[in-house]
């Protein structure tokens, strides 16, 4: 969410959210976060949080993602402050960090944002993979899959992508 307003706010763009943490722009990828973690005993021990946006990048110099991926300068067509996009998101972190105790208008921004609710989608979690509507999300932040059986889904994490 900090990510999505800071590019809201330095470009004029209109970013959506593939759950859980993808930005697009026109169905193209442009930023994502990876969190790693360490598990014992069925209790986090830590987690190790990343994210990448594209910012000056050509993404048709990629064979393997172009018209997969964009980045803030093939969108606005021109090239776009780093500085002023970190300064922004920076911002927004210290904002939102002040909210999390609300974590439902957190929840909410982002909620409003996911373009993949209402979407037919496959979602792979390691070795599972399932299928269905992108329901909705729960207080949690977990994706509610509806399978084709009408039976609903709790996804914790996972790849998305349209079933093919």
């Amino acid at each position: 969410v900090a990510a999505l307003t800071a590019i809201q706010r330095t470009t004029a763009l209109s970013p959506t959210l593939k759950w859980p943490n993808d930005i697009l722009i026109a169905g193209k990828k442009m930023s994502g976060i990876l969190i790693e973690t360490a598990v014992r005993d069925g209790g986090v021990l830590y987690a190790v949080l990343g994210f990448g946006i594209n910012v000056n990048f050509d993404p048709s110099r990629t064979p393997e993602i172009a018209g997969l991926g964009t980045s803030l300068s093939e969108e606005m067509r021109k090239q776009v402050s780093r500085e002023a996009l970190l300064e922004a998101i920076l911002e927004e972190l210290s904002t939102l960090y002040e909210r999390l105790k609300a974590w439902a208008a957190v929840r909410h921004r982002w909620e409003a944002s996911l373009e993949t609710l209402g979407s037919h989608v496959r979602v792979q979690w390691g070795d599972r993979v399932e299928e269905g509507l992108a329901e909705a999300v729960d207080p949690d932040g977990n994706l509610l899959l509806r399978r084709s059986d009408g039976t609903v889904v709790t996804m914790s994490g996972g790849d998305v992508a349209s079933p093919g």
